[in-house]
């Protein structure tokens, strides 16, 4: 059970690295249970940040990430958190993304937007 949750741990260090800043040009930065995406609405191509090279359309938007083919739970909460925070909420609407973690195997619902 220990090996678990050092592997667990250490999967989630690597997906996103607290205090790096990725450049997502006019897209917006979105984290959503430690996977980093950036957000562009409207699904026009985009060219991906090197950090996050693989792009992927859903839902109307275009998102580039670190994996190929992010789980659609995890892009729908990005998706979300990205919109509520662009209609100026007072906490961008991130507290609850609308994220179900038992969608991804995840324990941390928790999605934030630089």
């Amino acid at each position: 059970m220990k090996y678990l949750v050092i592997a667990t741990l250490a999967l989630a260090c690597t997906r996103t690295e607290l205090g790096r800043t990725v450049d997502c040009r006019e897209g917006a930065r979105v984290v959503v249970n430690y996977n980093e995406f950036c957000v562009y609405p409207g699904g026009a191509a985009v060219e991906c940040p090197p950090e996050l090279p693989f792009a992927t359309q859903f839902a109307e938007a275009t998102f580039c990430a670190l994996e190929e083919n992010p789980h659609p739970a995890l892009l729908a909460a990005a998706l979300e958190a990205q919109r509520s925070a662009a209609d100026g909420g007072v906490d961008g609407g991130l507290e609850d993304a609308g994220f179900d973690a038992g969608d991804a195997g995840s324990d941390s619902p928790d999605a934030t937007e630089d």
